[in-house]
């Protein structure tokens, strides 16, 4: 549930955190990486998978913007590093 609360927060643009994901600025951070980030009018989401916890997160994010008709343009990106902390 406090992941909820951390995406919630991100989409709302307000910083945010629990034990493994954060909300900061425009970015949501997952452990060390980037896994969402406002970027030029759009919502680039890092569609690659890390690790259990990191996809759970991915999925959750997905299903909040969906419950939640986001207007925001969206852009899926992949092939992104571990740790990177920028999807632009």
């Amino acid at each position: 549930m406090e992941n909820n609360r951390v995406i919630e927060d991100f989409l709302n643009h307000k910083n945010s955190k629990s034990s493994n994901l954060i909300s900061i600025d425009d970015k949501l951070i997952s452990y060390d990486t980037c896994i969402a980030q406002f970027y030029n009018g759009y919502l680039l989401i890092n569609t690659d998978k890390y690790s259990v916890t990191t996809s759970k997160q991915q999925n959750c994010l997905k299903k909040l913007i969906s419950d939640l008709s986001f207007i925001t343009p969206i852009l899926y990106v992949n092939n992104i590093e571990k740790e990177v902390s920028n999807l632009d």
